[in-house]
C-alpha cells in the first residue's frame, strides 16, 4: 500500500493558494488543459501532492499528466 504524505505541509488554505485551483480544475468535467498547464506554473508540486492526496484527487490529477507540458512536471 501507497506510503502517505505527511499533512503538515498543509498549515493553512493561504500556504496552498496556488494549489487549490489547479485542484479545482482537475475536479472540472471539462479540464482545460491549456488552463491547467498556466495554473501549475506557479504551483508548488510538493503542496499539490499533499492536498490532492487528502482530498482523494490523485487519479484526477494523474488523468491530466499526459496532457501537460512535461517541463511542468517534476521527475521525482
Amino acid at each position: 500500500m501507497a506510503k502517505s504524505l505527511p499533512l503538515a505541509h498543509l498549515s493553512g488554505i493561504s500556504a496552498s493558494q496556488h494549489e487549490w485551483p489547479v485542484l479545482l480544475e482537475c475536479a472540472s468535467p471539462k479540464c482545460d488543459a491549456v488552463k491547467l498547464n498556466e495554473l501549475l506554473r506557479s504551483a508548488d508540486w510538493t503542496r499539490l501532492l499533499l492536498l490532492v492526496q487528502k482530498h482523494g484527487m490523485v487519479g484526477h490529477l494523474a488523468a491530466h499528466l499526459h496532457e501537460l507540458d512535461r517541463d511542468l512536471v517534476p521527475r521525482e
